[in-house]
């Protein structure tokens, strides 16, 4: 009842119409959660909404989100569920994929939207996944949870989605979700108990590379979700640092790429150094770089 409750308080505005009336036509259709006290968010979001939703078809929905003032994360949490049961309501009892946005996102220096478009499709093939995250934590977890591209080993080459070796903690400025995630969080049998981020972390091990989007640096007011970021002149300053675009960039390549840096350079290296051998170290470089690029490191 109380989930009902919360997610009454929350209305849907159309802002772009999708491409076409019939949902199986149009674009992955883009939800976007907003507090109303939080104004100038929404005209920040506008500037890039329109091209994501000129390049990919779907339309642009914004949910209006009422803030808990007693506990903003648990308005942060109802908000979410809200984006998902207005995905519900969008798809019917058809299988879709949304994008659930928060306020507060930009797109990277390397944003290539057509990218929507086929993790999408990806993700229409792979339920179990639920989500796959647009955006990522600005912390090079990558160099000690090595990335695969999901295609892989052995199977298809290429792809831009990469699965994590283990579930580490994302931030949820942009999901691409399916249904059935929406139905599961939005279920009366599912119990948030910790803020929306933490209780997906374990999760949270597909990603897009290069990152479409990646969290703003505005300097209004503070996100419930992301409060260390607001939180005394450490957290400001790290948040000022880590998205910075270029650094997130440089960040996010490290995420991706940083099991070659444990798997394959570290080992020639250290070879090169033991044996002062530059032709071994060359073809310990060869066999290893076959090996990293089979099972998917890339």
């Amino acid at each position: 009842m109380a989930v009902e409750e919360e997610a009454s308080k929350a209305t849907v505005e159309t802002i772009i119409a999708p491409s076409s009336t019939d949902t199986a036509q149009a674009g992955v259709p883009m939800f976007v959660g907003h507090f109303a006290e939080q104004s100038s968010r929404w005209d920040d979001m506008m500037t890039f909404l329109p091209k994501v939703a000129q390049v990919t078809g779907g339309g642009v929905y914004r949910i209006n989100c009422t803030e808990d003032e007693d506990k903003p994360s648990d308005g942060v949490t109802e908000c979410h569920k809200a984006v998902a049961t207005a995905a519900l309501d969008y798809w019917g009892d058809v299988p879709g994929t949304y994008i659930d946005f928060e306020d507060n996102c930009e797109p990277t220096l390397r944003a290539d939207y057509s990218l929507i478009t086929s993790s999408s499709n990806r993700l229409l093939a792979m339920p179990q996944w639920q989500f796959v995250h647009l955006s990522r934590f600005p912390a090079p977890s990558g160099l000690v949870d090595p990335h695969s591209c999901a295609e892989t080993p052995f199977g298809e080459w290429g792809g831009n989605i990469y699965r994590k070796l283990y579930g580490t903690l994302e931030l949820a400025q942009a999901m691409l979700c399916h249904t059935d995630f929406a139905a599961l969080i939005t279920s009366a049998d599912y119990t948030f108990s910790q803020p929306y981020d933490n209780q997906l972390s374990d999760s949270m091990l597909h990603v897009v590379y290069p990152s479409i989007f990646q969290r703003r640096q505005d300097e209004e007011g503070g996100d419930a979700e992301a409060s260390f970021f607001f939180s005394g002149s450490f957290g400001v300053g790290m948040r000022s640092a880590l998205f910075t675009p270029w650094i997130y960039t440089t960040v996010d390549f490290l995420n991706s790429k940083g099991s070659w840096i444990l798997c394959l350079i570290l080992p020639v290296l250290v070879i090169a150094c033991l044996t002062s051998d530059l032709v071994v170290s060359f073809w310990c470089f060869v066999a290893g770089f076959v090996v990293c690029w089979a099972f998917g490191f890339r």
